[in-house]
Protein backbone atom coordinates (compact mmCIF):
# COMPACT_ATOMS: atom_id res chain seq x y z
CA UNK A 1 0.00 0.00 0.00
CA UNK A 2 1.59 3.33 -1.09
CA UNK A 3 1.65 6.17 1.58
CA UNK A 4 -1.21 8.68 0.34
CA UNK A 5 -3.56 5.63 0.13
CA UNK A 6 -2.49 4.28 4.24
CA UNK A 7 -2.78 7.98 5.38
CA UNK A 8 -6.13 7.89 3.77
CA UNK A 9 -6.71 4.82 5.69
CA UNK A 10 -5.54 6.09 8.65
CA UNK A 11 -7.56 9.07 8.71
CA UNK A 12 -10.90 7.56 8.01
CA UNK A 13 -9.88 5.14 11.00
CA UNK A 14 -8.98 8.29 13.11
CA UNK A 15 -12.62 9.99 12.03
CA UNK A 16 -14.27 6.52 12.15
CA UNK A 17 -13.08 6.25 16.11
CA UNK A 18 -13.64 10.02 16.35
CA UNK A 19 -17.37 10.02 14.97
CA UNK A 20 -18.13 6.65 17.61
CA UNK A 21 -16.75 8.08 20.96
CA UNK A 22 -18.57 11.48 20.30
CA UNK A 23 -21.78 9.52 19.60
CA UNK A 24 -21.38 7.27 22.66
CA UNK A 25 -20.64 10.48 25.02
CA UNK A 26 -23.96 11.86 22.86
CA UNK A 27 -26.01 9.23 23.46
CA UNK A 28 -25.46 8.51 26.85
CA UNK A 29 -26.13 11.82 27.67
CA UNK A 30 -28.87 11.93 25.95
CA UNK A 31 -30.42 8.86 28.16
CA UNK A 32 -29.18 10.50 31.39
CA UNK A 33 -30.82 13.89 30.19
CA UNK A 34 -34.17 12.31 29.33
CA UNK A 35 -34.13 9.41 32.52
CA UNK A 36 -34.00 13.39 34.99
CA UNK A 37 -36.03 15.72 32.32
CA UNK A 38 -38.49 13.14 31.11
CA UNK A 39 -38.61 14.83 27.29
CA UNK A 40 -35.29 15.65 25.58
CA UNK A 41 -37.23 19.12 24.25
CA UNK A 42 -36.12 21.01 27.52
CA UNK A 43 -33.96 23.27 27.24
CA UNK A 44 -34.20 25.81 29.61
CA UNK A 45 -34.04 25.34 33.27
CA UNK A 46 -32.92 21.65 33.04
CA UNK A 47 -30.87 19.55 36.20
CA UNK A 48 -28.48 18.65 33.70
CA UNK A 49 -27.60 20.25 30.29
CA UNK A 50 -29.34 18.84 27.41
CA UNK A 51 -27.01 17.55 24.89
CA UNK A 52 -28.31 19.34 21.78
CA UNK A 53 -27.06 22.61 23.34
CA UNK A 54 -23.52 21.72 24.14
CA UNK A 55 -20.48 21.74 21.82
CA UNK A 56 -20.01 17.84 22.41
CA UNK A 57 -23.27 17.50 20.36
CA UNK A 58 -22.02 19.91 17.40
CA UNK A 59 -18.42 18.19 17.71
CA UNK A 60 -20.20 14.85 17.07
CA UNK A 61 -22.13 16.47 13.91
CA UNK A 62 -18.60 17.70 13.13
CA UNK A 63 -17.43 14.02 13.30
CA UNK A 64 -19.91 12.65 10.72
CA UNK A 65 -19.74 15.21 7.94
CA UNK A 66 -15.37 14.73 8.50
CA UNK A 67 -15.94 11.22 8.00
CA UNK A 68 -18.49 11.17 5.34
CA UNK A 69 -16.27 13.58 3.67
CA UNK A 70 -13.09 11.67 3.90
CA UNK A 71 -14.99 8.60 2.64
CA UNK A 72 -15.90 10.81 -0.54
CA UNK A 73 -12.41 11.98 -1.06
CA UNK A 74 -10.86 8.26 -0.46
CA UNK A 75 -11.09 7.52 -4.61
CA UNK A 76 -10.63 11.17 -5.47
CA UNK A 77 -7.12 12.53 -6.14
CA UNK A 78 -8.33 16.36 -6.28
CA UNK A 79 -6.13 19.20 -4.93
CA UNK A 80 -8.88 21.87 -3.61
CA UNK A 81 -11.44 19.16 -2.16
CA UNK A 82 -8.26 18.30 0.10
CA UNK A 83 -7.96 21.41 0.89
CA UNK A 84 -10.88 22.35 1.78
CA UNK A 85 -11.33 19.28 4.24
CA UNK A 86 -8.41 19.95 5.59
CA UNK A 87 -9.40 23.41 6.34
CA UNK A 88 -12.71 21.74 8.04
CA UNK A 89 -10.43 19.68 9.73
CA UNK A 90 -8.77 23.03 11.20
CA UNK A 91 -11.92 24.39 11.97
CA UNK A 92 -13.05 21.25 14.29
CA UNK A 93 -9.96 21.18 15.91
CA UNK A 94 -10.03 24.76 16.52
CA UNK A 95 -13.17 24.51 18.17
CA UNK A 96 -12.32 21.46 19.85
CA UNK A 97 -9.45 22.81 21.79
CA UNK A 98 -11.19 26.27 22.61
CA UNK A 99 -13.82 24.07 24.10
CA UNK A 100 -11.09 22.33 25.88
CA UNK A 101 -9.37 25.35 27.13
CA UNK A 102 -12.71 27.05 28.25
CA UNK A 103 -13.46 23.41 30.02
CA UNK A 104 -9.77 23.82 31.68
CA UNK A 105 -10.62 27.36 32.71
CA UNK A 106 -13.72 26.60 34.88
CA UNK A 107 -12.00 23.93 36.61
CA UNK A 108 -9.38 26.19 37.13
CA UNK A 109 -11.93 28.86 38.48
CA UNK A 110 -13.43 25.98 40.87
CA UNK A 111 -10.81 25.40 42.77
CA UNK A 112 -10.87 21.87 43.44
CA UNK A 113 -14.48 21.64 43.34
CA UNK A 114 -16.37 19.39 40.22
CA UNK A 115 -18.10 21.49 37.49
CA UNK A 116 -20.25 20.65 35.16
CA UNK A 117 -18.73 20.06 31.40
CA UNK A 118 -20.21 18.68 28.31
CA UNK A 119 -20.27 15.11 29.52
CA UNK A 120 -20.91 15.37 32.88
CA UNK A 121 -19.24 16.20 36.30
CA UNK A 122 -15.27 16.72 35.76
CA UNK A 123 -12.75 17.18 38.68
CA UNK A 124 -9.75 17.80 35.94
CA UNK A 125 -9.57 17.98 32.38
CA UNK A 126 -8.35 14.61 31.59
CA UNK A 127 -12.52 14.13 32.95
CA UNK A 128 -13.93 15.86 29.82
CA UNK A 129 -14.69 14.21 26.75
CA UNK A 130 -13.46 16.89 24.91
CA UNK A 131 -10.19 16.80 25.26
CA UNK A 132 -10.13 13.07 23.36
CA UNK A 133 -12.72 14.55 21.03
CA UNK A 134 -10.19 17.40 20.24
CA UNK A 135 -7.13 14.59 19.72
CA UNK A 136 -8.81 12.85 17.76
CA UNK A 137 -9.88 15.86 15.36
CA UNK A 138 -6.10 17.74 16.16
CA UNK A 139 -4.54 14.14 14.63
CA UNK A 140 -6.85 13.35 12.15
CA UNK A 141 -6.31 17.23 11.00
CA UNK A 142 -2.35 16.76 10.47
CA UNK A 143 -2.99 13.45 8.68
CA UNK A 144 -5.18 15.50 6.46
CA UNK A 145 -2.16 18.07 6.21
CA UNK A 146 -0.05 15.39 5.34
CA UNK A 147 -2.76 13.73 2.90
CA UNK A 148 -3.16 17.06 1.31
CA UNK A 149 1.14 17.52 0.77
CA UNK A 150 0.89 14.88 -0.94
CA UNK A 151 -1.54 15.36 -3.31
CA UNK A 152 -0.49 18.52 -4.12
CA UNK A 153 3.08 17.38 -4.63
CA UNK A 154 1.85 15.01 -7.12
CA UNK A 155 -0.51 17.68 -8.97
Amino acid sequence: MNKLKLAKVGQIFLLLCGTVFAWYIIIREFINFYANEGTIFKVTDCVYTNPVTTACFYGGIGFVVALGWAIYLFKKHEYKGRLYHTIFLLGGTLFAWSVVAWEWWKIKQAAGQPVVGCSGLMNSIFDSSCLYGASFFLISFLVGWYIFDLVKKSA
